[in-house]
């Protein structure tokens, strides 16, 4: 609590400033925490899976991004922020999707790390998004990470 400077007394808006504020990151903190618990799911798995798969042939590669790039990206971001808010909603009646992206842009970006927050960054980026469906596209393609250059083999005799 704050506390002025005699010590001994409270003022109300140094107390509604403070439970605002704490609030408000309880509330964040909550809704991070139940996205965690969403995108872990394996509805929310398949979800994201399906789309990646029926879409990620389009995805090429290279620098230059077709149009259709585009409209793929804003329908993944549509799907998903949709099926995210409904989630969200039926755990929280208090839930507005608007505010949590307000508090979500107005935090540090030392404080966004994670899967949640890759996720939730590939809705908003679309050069995030191009990577993690290319990346999809290369794992189901059996073109994973190569680690053949540094894999040491050895004799056991």
């Amino acid at each position: 609590m704050l506390i002025s400077e005699d010590k001994k007394s409270l003022s109300s808006s140094e107390v509604t400033l403070e439970t605002s504020y704490s609030s408000k990151d309880e509330n964040f903190d909550s809704v991070i925490g139940a996205i965690e618990d969403i995108i872990l799911d394996e509805e929310f798995t398949t979800l994201q899976e399906k789309f990646f798969k029926e879409n990620c042939e389009v995805f090429e590669d290279t620098e230059e991004n077709k149009l259709v790039y585009t409209e793929i990206f804003n329908n993944y971001t549509e799907k998903i922020e949709k099926y995210l808010e409904k989630k969200l909603k039926e755990k929280f009646s208090w839930f507005d999707m608007t505010e949590f992206l307000v508090m979500l842009n107005n935090r540090s970006e030392e404080d966004m790390f994670g899967d949640v927050f890759d996720i939730l960054t590939s809705l908003g980026d679309f050069n995030s998004f191009k990577e993690m469906i290319i990346d999809y596209k290369k794992e189901s393609h059996g073109e994973g990470f190569d680690l053949s250059g540094i894999l040491i083999q050895k004799s056991l005799n």
